[in-house]
């Protein structure tokens, strides 16, 4: 019996083309930023790889976007990729392709929305694993750049943010009818994409300021927070404001996602055996008027601000207390 090559010459092939196509002939870029465009199908294509899918829709995934994208003189067409791959490639690529993007955006995305409504297994696959590379490279931007990422796109961050919801969930209801894996991360990506439509500071009740959610960040995923969770591994220092030793002022970022916290520490002092209460209080921000605004509170008055988190370690305690409050 033939050995089965797990990286086959086609999907060798499509790789290949896929690079000719989006850096070779164009040196394609990803929206807004110096990367290159080809980092985006062959995201999609691990994707793809990952979770199981069969090698035509892996070469589709790694392709999907060449008919959309190439570049003047050098268009790609289906009958290009039907002489070159099986035919079922170019069907699908074609079904994720969009047929005119000169028509105005919302009414491009809007009839991208109905064809999810009638897609069929392959291309759902694909275009599946296409909107989870986009959307979860929108959220690791956004962990770092704030607002500025919808500057990017030819729509307002609203309807940006709606159509990715709306988009996510009609392929969620379609992927209820085949047995494709992919469904489990769609439904991950829908808290995380309807937490970008909340405004950094979206009320004011009750005497208590509210800032957005920073649903992205594993402070906020984890059902149960422990002092470690808050350790210099995970958050690193951007900016100190005051440090007296036992009253501190810093500005603190996640390392796994960017999110950023207005860090206050307070320790009371008796100066009497070493065991003295400490009071860590962590409020996200998102803009340099958020930070402007907790610098010029008084302290303790960070607790007037929700959500945060808060660790208290009172001096009888083996270890301190630690909690989301406002949550």
């Amino acid at each position: 019996m033939e050995d089965y090559l797990i990286f086959s010459p086609n999907i060798f092939k499509a790789i290949k083309f896929a690079i000719k196509t989006h850096e070779i002939y164009q040196k394609q870029k990803r929206k807004g930023k110096d990367i290159p465009y080809i980092t985006h199908p062959l995201t999609v294509g691990l994707i793809l790889a990952r979770a199981g899918a069969p090698e035509n829709i892996i070469i589709a995934g790694i392709l999907h976007d060449t008919m959309e994208d190439g570049a003047i003189g050098h268009k790609v067409t289906r009958a290009m990729l039907d002489e070159r791959f099986v035919l079922s490639v170019g069907n699908i690529v074609e079904g994720v392709t969009e047929p005119n993007k000169d028509l105005p955006w919302k009414v491009r995305k809007q009839e991208a929305l109905e064809r999810i409504k009638i897609m069929q297994g392959p291309t759902l696959w694909v275009k599946s694993a296409d909107v989870i590379s986009n959307v979860s490279e929108l959220l690791d931007d956004y962990g770092h750049d704030g607002d500025v990422v919808f500057s990017r796109f030819n729509a307002p961050k609203k309807d940006i943010i709606a159509n990715y919801i709306l988009v996510i969930n009609a392929l969620i209801k379609r992927l209820e009818e085949f047995d494709i894996p992919l469904i489990s991360d769609l439904k991950a990506l829908v808290a995380d994409v309807e937490g970008l439509a909340v405004e950094p500071i979206n009320k004011v009740e009750d005497n208590f300021t509210y800032f957005k959610k920073p649903v992205q960040c594993f402070l906020w995923k984890k059902e149960k927070l422990v002092s470690e969770d808050l350790h210099y591994q995970n958050l690193e220092t951007i900016e100190t404001y005051v440090d007296d030793g036992h009253f501190s002022r810093r500005l603190m970022k996640c390392k796994e996602c960017g999110q950023l916290y207005f860090k206050e520490f307070y320790e009371t002092t008796d100066y009497i055996g070493g065991n003295d209460p400490q009071y860590v209080t962590l409020v996200p921000v998102y803009s340099k008027e958020d930070i402007e605004r907790l610098k010029a509170t008084s302290m303790f008055d960070l607790l007037k601000f929700r959500p945060h988190i808060s660790s208290n370690w009172p001096a009888d305690a083996d270890r301190p207390s630690v909690c989301w409050v406002g949550r």
